[in-house]
């Protein structure tokens, strides 16, 4: 396989198959706020998505405020009132046109939930915490589908970045 020029500053610390790996990956990603567009902007920089099984999805319902832009990697003065999933995307898309991403204005919802994680490889969980229903319901449907879950949580000027796999403790009794 030969490397694209793009990826080729990957190799030393990817070797060639773990960089396909990459490109081939399927990661869904709830929130496109802080931490999930962050997330969102250095996995296309890396290549994931990339290649012709691979795919980022984002899901936001949540649309950019003014308070955004001292955090937010998509939230400039263009983008404040623009959906937050699709302003990423878009981002994503200027950097890396080979990526496929894929977007849920809409959020997680009960009726997208099955599209949203069916066949990812890791889902990363950035929803926002004051609707712990949606955290709940996206680490189930995680865990019935053997599919490991990252989830970050910001407390104050630090944070907390936990591994869920499908066997090992649930978000529920990890968080009480």
């Amino acid at each position: 396989m030969t490397v694209s020029p793009r990826y080729q500053p990957n190799l030393g610390f990817l070797n060639i198959d773990e960089q396909q790996r990459l490109q081939d990956a399927v990661v869904a990603i709830g929130g496109g706020g802080g931490d999930g567009g962050e997330i969102a902007r250095l996995l296309a920089r890396t290549g994931v998505g990339c290649g012709p099984k691979g795919e980022i999805r984002l899901a936001d319902p949540e649309v950019f405020e003014v308070e955004n832009t001292n955090r937010q990697t998509a939230c400039t003065v263009d983008t404040i009132g623009s959906n937050k999933a699709e302003s990423v995307g878009a981002l994503i898309r200027r950097i890396n046109p080979d990526a496929k991403v894929v977007i849920y204005p809409e959020g997680i919802t009960e009726d997208n939930l099955d599209a949203f994680v069916e066949g990812a490889d890791v889902v990363i969980d950035e929803t926002d915490y004051t609707h712990a229903e949606l955290a709940i319901m996206l680490h189930r449907a995680c865990r019935a589908r053997q599919i490991p879950l990252v989830m970050g949580m910001n407390i104050g000027f630090g944070g907390l970045v936990t591994t869920y796999l499908p066997d090992g403790p649930s978000f529920e009794r990890h968080l009480g």
